[in-house]
């Protein structure tokens, strides 16, 4: 992850899997919470 001037304690992805398991173990080992969204949206079809 890159350095911010802010702390970054949670992260909101889409649920793509193209590099989900690396990018959940750094989030995870900085102590990030992960929030992963719907893969077809908030309403039901």
């Amino acid at each position: 992850m890159v350095r911010a001037p802010f702390p970054i304690r949670a992260v909101q992805v889409d649920g793509g899997s193209e590099f989900m398991s690396d990018f959940e173990e750094v989030c995870e080992r900085l102590g990030v919470k992960l929030f992963v969204l719907p893969l077809w949206g908030p309403y039901p079809k």
